[in-house]
């Protein structure tokens, strides 16, 4: 059988590999080829396959400029919000000496007057777990140890309020937080710098010194601000003077017969600012004056403060909104009202107190009860209205 001249050559072709090597004049069976198609030799000859395309700029592009921006995107990212919000993390084992090193750094301030730096986010920190501990007795010291935390405190706190210009709202929350920690040392250093922040420029300062005087009522020379307290109870703003009619009830001696009339003086004066009214009255029952009846009256009753009383808000300098109380701010202030009218005698008071002992609240019920159980001595419950 003859083959045509194609056939031939491509049985050469495929001829070469039909049999392994070395087995040359082998009687095994020679395998077919396999028939060759046409695009076989266009792929095997693609003058693309064998010339690849140079590498333009184009194609850079794609393969390192993308992944690149990527990259530069997630970096800006981390460094914006670590600007913004600070670092996450914070250690947990820092001595008190550290935490003052960390408040004693100079504060940087805010970033485009937007955002706090993280060194100042750091500070914040420091000083919010500072006074936490003192607070919580979590870092026993002896009495000198304490001293010399309330000299550098003190020193923190005189740094800032004569700064030469306001302070920034972002700084006023680690100051806070100093004065918050001088409040809770229980020494009788800690008193004059708290006072000293009564003449702060913010009003917020000066009304966190009011508390922190309050809530330091038992340490040595704190009874004797009850006159720059009542000092504070013609301050030109609203919540100032509120809470200093409070914290009155904590310093205020009961024979001060000047801080008594004064307090009258509000409870009397039907233009004053109603929240400031309601605390003078608070404050001036539990220093045992039967002036503050008049005001205690709507006080004890349910229905004035669902249907006629109101609520300041802070914004804008503590301007009061006529808003309703909420039930748990009623509550509060019905429980407040009940263990102020306590320290008195008034029979008017007293019946008023025991028609409350059918109130829907069962905290009411129970503050009622404790006051008909024993007259005077029950525990603070808080400021009137929202001032405190």
């Amino acid at each position: 059988m003859s083959l045509g001249k194609d056939n031939s050559v491509a049985s050469v072709t495929h001829g070469e590999s039909l049999a392994p090597a070395g087995s040359e004049g082998s009687s095994a069976p020679a395998k077919l080829p396999r028939p060759q198609r046409e695009d076989d030799s266009a792929a095997t000859t693609s003058p693309d396959s064998e010339n690849p395309p140079p590498m333009n700029l184009s194609l850079l592009a794609r393969l390192f400029g993308v992944p690149l921006l990527i990259v530069v995107m997630i970096i800006g990212s981390a460094v914006l919000v670590v600007l913004l919000f600070g670092s996450i993390t914070t250690e947990q084992d820092r001595s008190v000496g550290e935490l003052l090193g960390v408040m004693e750094r100079e504060p940087v301030g805010k970033v485009f007057d937007l955002a706090m730096m993280p060194q100042d986010k750091e500070i914040w920190q420091a000083a919010k777990e500072l006074a936490a501990r003192l607070q919580q007795g979590q870092s026993p010291m002896s009495a000198a140890d304490l001293d010399a935390v309330v000299d550098r405190l003190g020193r923190l706190v005189d740094r800032d309020l004569k700064a030469t210009e306001p302070l920034p709202d972002d700084h006023l929350q680690p100051l806070h937080f100093f004065m918050s920690a001088l409040s809770h040392t229980g020494r009788p250093g800690s008193i004059a710098p708290l006072v000293r922040c009564l003449g702060a420029a913010q009003w917020q300062t000066r009304r966190e010194a009011l508390k922190c005087l309050g809530a330091a009522h038992r340490t040595e020379g704190a009874r004797e601000t009850a006159k720059d307290v009542a000092a504070a109870l013609e301050d030109e703003n609203a919540t100032v003077r509120t809470v200093a009619a409070y914290v009155l009830s904590f310093l205020a001696d009961p024979a001060d017969a000047s801080v008594r009339r004064r307090l009258k003086e509000i409870c009397d004066a039907a233009e004053e600012d109603r929240e400031l009214r309601w605390n003078a009255a608070l404050t001036l029952a539990r220093l045992g004056d039967d002036g503050a009846v008049p005001v205690l009256k709507d006080m004890l009753d349910r229905k004035y403060w669902e249907e006629r009383a109101h609520v300041r808000t802070e914004g804008g300098g503590g301007a009061p909104a006529a808003l309703a109380m909420s039930q748990p701010r009623i509550e509060m202030t019905l429980c407040a009202s009940i263990e102020a009218a306590a320290h008195l005698e008034d029979e008017t008071v007293w019946t008023m107190i025991a028609e409350l002992e059918g109130d829907v609240s069962l905290q009411v019920r129970d503050r009622v009860r404790k006051a008909l159980a024993g007259r005077g001595g029950a525990e603070r419950t808080g400021p009137a209205g929202s001032g405190g």
